[in-house]
């Protein structure tokens, strides 16, 4: 009788904490600059999986412990952990990134990312499970003609995992985001952001005969502070930007087959944010006409976006020696930003909707006794893009076509070498002519295992180009250099 009470109130407890929490919350400042420099913004945190990439971040065909079609890898869902396997998993990593867009004299762009983080969770016998998770995190960009900016920041959260019933599971993250942005410019209203918050996840897992479904709500609240302030202190402008975000999420995986596995997701979210400031001039202020001290409360911009992605992804193996892997993800976004009327804040106005859809399809091999793998993939995105300026409508389609390819070779009893390749083109307006792009990553990689099997460390480096030719001048885009390290325990 104890033990059903004692299952009855750790339920009645993980809804009741996201009833309380459900609120505002809001995004992180090196994922929202990563995002609006055009970067893939989860590669650059979390543990993520050094091996596939140096093997030309294959995703669909190599089978890998961070990549599984499971709630927690494929859907994120943190019940779902305790269901995927019986042991220790304690894993420490490094990532680094060198980029440099648009090498034009006018317009040269330098962004260097780094991170370096662990994660721990122990599992007792299928009960329950609890874990630890770290992550710092650097992004740092610059312009040949313009700002000079730094976003130092850590994250952490504390994980409990528990399976109360044989058929249900269910899971509370909670944990802090603190961010600090330093910056250097020219322009005398320029923002520094800092911030510090907390952010979790509540979630529940469901075991329904082949299929375990599962639901997942995640959040982050607080602020994101902002000040305008120039070294002779003649004004001083404080911004706190508002920015709610909420993140509902659904799975179901397929994973009581040996031939077939399969998953799919749906996550939604929707902002409806603002950003005020509060400004003060100096009476010494050279800009103040009014040579009296000066201070006031305007709002400098009101954001709305919705965002939705629903995904598949199935892999089937045949005759234990080859895989077949397909994926199809249908992703909706739309925001709109509209400034206020005197005064500049974090954002400018713009109205964009956006659909896409991407296709992937591979397939692997195994040779020598599974001491070689292989592996090819092909993607194909197309999507749509409206935006509105004043009375102005402009609409683009894009399509980005790429290959990848891969594997790896058992060398020694104790060592792993890998290499791969993607090769890509983007059409960034399939109406127009001369708007493409062709990009190529070349990537190695290799893993070392002791004898006594204590632990795995993984390594890659990457080497990306991109380049447009218009009129048969071929110009270099973007080139960017990366590397990671993980380092897996083997408990």
């Amino acid at each position: 009788m104890g033990l059903f009470w004692g299952r009855r109130w750790f339920l009645f407890l993980t809804i009741l904490l996201g009833i309380l929490l459900l609120g505002e919350c809001h995004a992180s400042i090196i994922d929202y600059f990563l995002e609006q420099e055009g970067f893939e913004v989860g590669r650059y945190s979390g543990p993520g999986s050094t091996r596939l990439d140096g093997m030309g971040r294959l995703e669909l065909v190599i089978e890998d412990e961070n990549n599984e079609i499971n709630l927690s890898d494929y859907g994120g869902n943190g019940a779902g952990v305790i269901l995927d396997k019986d042991r220790w998993s304690v894993e420490t990593w490094s990532q680094f990134g060198n980029r440099l867009q648009d090498p034009r004299e006018q317009t040269r762009r330098r962004f260097v990312t780094g991170s370096f983080g662990t994660d721990i969770i122990y599992r007792l016998q299928g009960k329950r499970a609890y874990g630890l998770y770290g992550d710092w995190r650097r992004l740092q960009g610059s312009r040949n003609y313009g700002d000079v900016y730094e976003v130092k920041g850590s994250t952490w959260h504390l994980f409990y995992n528990e399976r109360p019933f044989s058929w249900m599971a269910a899971a509370i993250t909670y944990g802090g985001v603190a961010e600090n942005e330093d910056r250097v410019s020219d322009d005398v209203f320029s923002l520094k952001h800092r911030v510090s918050r907390p952010k979790g996840q509540v979630a529940l897992a469901f075991l329904i005969n082949r299929f375990q479904a599962g639901w997942t709500w995640d959040f982050l609240r607080g602020n994101i502070n902002g000040k305008s302030r120039d070294a002779a202190a003649f004004h001083t402008d404080t911004f706190t930007w508002y920015r709610p975000l909420n993140t509902m999420g659904f799975q179901l995986v397929y994973h009581q087959s040996e031939d077939l596995q399969g998953g799919v997701f749906i996550r939604t979210y929707k902002i409806d944010g603002a950003e005020k400031a509060e400004i003060s001039w100096s009476d010494r202020f050279p800009d103040n006409g009014g040579r009296q001290n000066f201070q006031i409360e305007t709002t400098s911009f009101i954001e709305n976006e919705d965002y939705r992605i629903l995904g598949t992804r199935w892999l089937y193996k045949l005759k234990d020696r080859y895989r077949l892997g397909a994926s199809i993800t249908q992703e909706s976004r739309s925001w709109r930003v509209e400034e206020g009327v005197n005064f500049k804040g974090t954002r400018r106005a713009e109205d964009v909707e956006s659909d896409a859809v991407r296709l992937g399809l591979g397939a692997s091999a195994t040779f020598l006794r599974d001491r070689v793998q292989v592996g090819i993939e092909g993607y194909l995105e197309r999507g749509d893009m409206t935006s509105r300026e004043m009375r102005d409508v402009a609409d683009r389609s894009w399509e980005d076509l790429s290959v990848r390819l891969g594997g790896e070779v058992f060398w020694k009893r104790n060592l792993v070498l890998r290499a791969g390749a993607i090769f890509e083109s983007l059409d960034l307006d399939v109406d127009l002519p001369a708007t493409r792009q062709n990009g190529t990553l070349y990537t190695v990689g290799a893993s070392y295992l002791p004898r006594g099997g204590l632990f795995q460390l993984d390594g890659a480096i990457g080497l990306a180009q991109r380049r447009e030719s218009l009129e048969g001048d071929e110009q270099k885009l973007l080139e960017e250099l990366t590397w990671s390290l993980g380092l897996r325990y083997i408990l």
